[in-house]
């Protein structure tokens, strides 16, 4: 800490839980003028922070000072795209339309990529690019197993471009091409950023659920907890109205609200936000794009989310005068 002088900052803005007590002791050392604002889920009491800003995932509760989005607030500039699209363009030029980007992940904490995954993604990637005339654009990723990789390749049986990070070690990448190109995307569900970036483009989206394995003994109690309290949470009465939070309710909400239940991270539930809303669709082997596009636009979470950090410094700065 000894490096952190006045003057202090109006604001820190931070993410992850590693650096909220650095960010406490700079709120004390400026007399608490400075304001705590964390993207993300923070895992300690929720009313320590001036603004947090969340998405589904986390499952964080309603909170005066937590804004909930509908997707991480990342995107690739527009100009960066364009670029991408002019360079990649003319390799892709022989190839039918439609073109369908297929994003490929890997493994997770919570999600199991294995060869037979990795078979049927492609063969329903195969059955969406022969169905619509089309052919796919494929790129793994940096967390993508080799031997996933070199599955799912071999499987595809249709026209396509495809893209090995790990062959090349994200040399000439065309990624930010893709999300420029395609007029359609295939995603696995295991990461919540690039299910974002491709969302961000408003196209019709399939995303490709991973089975989820929870890895410890610790976390399966967590998931076990969370999920009991969501059901009980969600169950309607008999007359069909949503149940009243019971003691059980109560205590489990207190419980995270104090930081001592971290609620687990659950990109199945972003997803399953992400349908209801009419943005993405399941991949299996009857998709198609018809009716697929998405149904509403999505608003700029960006523009909303600075636009509260904004009013929020600036009260606290009035205030303080």
């Amino acid at each position: 800490m000894a490096q952190l002088q006045p003057p202090w900052p109006d604001i820190v803005l931070g993410t992850g839980w590693r650096t909220v007590n650095i960010a406490r002791w700079v709120k004390a050392r400026s007399g608490g003028r400075t304001q705590m604002m964390y993207l993300g889920r923070p895992r300690a009491p929720l009313h320590w922070f001036d603004l947090i800003v969340t998405t589904p995932q986390y499952g964080l509760p309603a909170r005066d000072n937590i804004i909930h989005n509908l997707l991480p607030l990342n995107r690739v500039d527009s100009a960066t795209l364009a670029e991408q699209a002019e360079h990649w363009r003319s390799r892709f030029a022989d190839l039918p339309r439609p073109w369908i980007g297929v994003m490929i992940g890997g493994e997770t904490v919570q999600h199991h990529f294995d060869v037979a995954d990795a078979v049927e993604m492609a063969r329903n990637a195969n059955a969406l690019a022969r169905k619509e005339g089309g052919a796919l654009l494929i790129t793994t990723s940096p967390r993508t197993p080799p031997d996933v990789a070199r599955a799912f390749l071999e499987a595809i049986n249709v026209p396509h471009h495809a893209y090995d990070w790990q062959a090349v070690q994200g040399k000439d990448n065309p990624y930010q091409a893709y999300l420029a190109l395609c007029d359609a995307f295939v995603v696995s569900d295991d990461s919540a950023s690039m299910i974002a970036e491709v969302v961000h483009m408003q196209r019709p989206t399939f995303l490709y659920p991973l089975k989820q394995i929870p890895r410890s003994f610790g976390h399966k109690c967590v998931l076990k907890i969370a999920a009991w309290m969501n059901r009980r949470t969600r169950q309607s009465s008999y007359r069909g109205t949503p149940r009243q939070q019971d003691w059980k309710g109560r205590l489990f909400d207190t419980l995270v609200s104090n930081g001592l239940l971290p609620t687990p991270r659950d990109l199945k539930h972003l997803g399953e936000m992400l349908r209801v809303r009419g943005v993405v669709q399941l991949l299996d082997a009857d998709s198609s794009l018809a009716g697929a596009y998405p149904a509403n636009p999505l608003p700029d979470e960006m523009e909303t989310t600075v636009a509260e950090i904004r009013h929020r410094a600036g009260e606290r700065h009035w205030k303080s005068r």
